[in-house]
């Protein structure tokens, strides 16, 4: 053999070691976690004798792979729900005993199951939006309102009398039973 296979190979032997202790110090730090959930990082450098960085990056690790177990067995659990629901689909199609009001009924409750698992159902929140049809609101208002501005209690009856006795062009719409109708004050003659 030459020399740099020699090395490679007491390369490749010192990686493999490596990373049997890697594994076997992080089977220990699980074992111990879960005796002692609350070990420190420190605590457990000391008992695996390596710096506690090495041991946050192992209890990294073996947070990963837990998640990683977990998010497997949620799609496990996914796919064998989907699995089933084709199940059911078939059976209703092949039911001769329902009638097809049946089946849409069927259909529709085992298809919202569906688009939940999948992730496909419509949100469950609508957007509303609220529209004021405060009359206060209106152009004409806000003229008049600016028009009135810093009148004093006389001058504003004065207006309200001269608005009512105005000739009208246009006939008002009916005045539903159910609104709530505001008259205005009774403008005397006296207070012109």
């Amino acid at each position: 053999m030459t020399p740099p296979s020699l090395h490679l190979r007491s390369l490749r032997a010192h990686l493999r070691a490596r990373q049997e202790r890697q594994a076997s110090r992080r089977l220990g730090v699980a074992k111990v976690l879960r005796e002692q959930p609350g070990a420190t990082n420190v605590e457990l450098a000391k008992v695996f004798d390596v710096d506690r960085d090495t041991i946050a990056e192992d209890r990294k690790f073996l947070m990963s792979q837990a998640t990683n177990e977990a998010q497997s067995e949620m799609q496990l659990y996914r796919e064998d729900q989907l699995t089933r629901i084709q199940e059911k689909w078939d059976e209703i199609e092949s039911d001769d005993t329902m009638t097809g009001a049946e089946k849409h009924l069927a259909w529709s409750r085992w298809m919202k199951l569906e688009m939940d698992l999948r992730g496909t159902a419509a949100p469950s929140k609508s957007i509303h939006a609220n529209i004021s049809t405060n009359p206060e609101h209106s152009t004409e208002y806000l003229l008049f309102r600016e028009a009135c501005a810093g009148l004093n209690d006389d001058q504003l009856h004065e207006v309200y009398a001269m608005a009512k006795a105005l000739p009208r062009t246009w006939v008002a719409p009916p005045i539903e039973a159910d609104f709530p109708v505001r008259m205005l004050p009774e403008v005397t003659d006296d207070a012109c």
